[in-house]
């Protein structure tokens, strides 16, 4: 129990034991006047100021216990608005420590497509050899002649690789080589629209939109070999 609060109840406890005090002298005065004679009248004027003096002395505990406990009614609201100002400002700290890692993240994420954009997105495909339509019929008496493909016989793939929405294409790079060969990617580089063993990748690449966030580069590669499969791979390089 706080101290203003415990004076505030012996203040009124003090009143209201002089209270009853006062009204003990008064009913013994008025008996005593009763005993000897005295009119009802001169009786009841004690009676009505000892009710003012109860009234008085009730109100004036309450007064006395509201001003005893005025500075802790304070005090409690300072506290209150004290609180208050700490709370707004455990918001805002968390709401700026939210941003401040928003911000991190969105910066790490940035750099590790920086650094796939320049390593490379990777698109491989491997694609059989061509069945000629109209097998070669061999002279009477010759020996059987290889089959092959015309160019408008060929097979086409559509190799794609995704890529950021926002990003730009930097470099495109082509390979291609027989699917069982040992010849490393480095020494299968092809140009876009060159034919090397009866194949060929377009000469331009098509962007397609895939979702909100990234899209797809595209470049067809065709083959027209018949003696064997082979392997077209493409890396996408892109900035941001």
């Amino acid at each position: 129990m706080s101290d203003p609060v415990l004076a505030a109840m012996i203040a009124a406890a003090a009143t209201l034991v002089a209270t009853i005090m006062q009204l003990r002298a008064s009913l013994a005065r008025e008996a005593a006047a009763r005993s000897s004679g005295s009119s009802r009248r001169k009786s009841k004027a004690p009676m009505a100021l000892l009710f003012v003096v109860l009234i008085a002395a009730a109100s004036g505990g309450f007064a006395l216990s509201h001003w005893l406990t005025a500075d802790e009614r304070i005090a409690k609201v300072e506290l209150k608005k004290e609180m208050d100002a700490h709370m707004a400002e455990l918001d805002r700290t968390a709401k700026e420590l939210a941003e401040v890692r928003s911000g991190v993240r969105a910066e790490a994420e940035a750099e590790r497509l920086r650094q796939m954009g320049a390593a490379g997105v990777l698109s491989l495909a491997a694609i059989g050899p061509c069945h000629p339509a109209a097998p070669a019929v061999p002279a009477t008496g010759s020996t059987a002649a290889a089959a092959s493909c015309s160019e408008s016989e060929a097979t086409t793939v559509t190799l794609c690789a995704p890529i950021p929405i926002h990003a730009t294409v930097s470099d495109v790079e082509l390979y291609t080589r027989p699917v069982d060969s040992d010849t490393p990617w480095s020494a299968a580089r092809v140009q876009p629209g060159q034919e090397v063993d009866h194949t060929r990748f377009a000469t331009s690449t098509s962007e397609i939109p895939d979702g909100d966030s990234t899209k797809l580069v595209c470049q067809n590669f065709t083959q027209w070999a018949s003696d064997r499969a082979r392997a077209a791979r493409m890396v996408v390089h892109f900035k941001l």
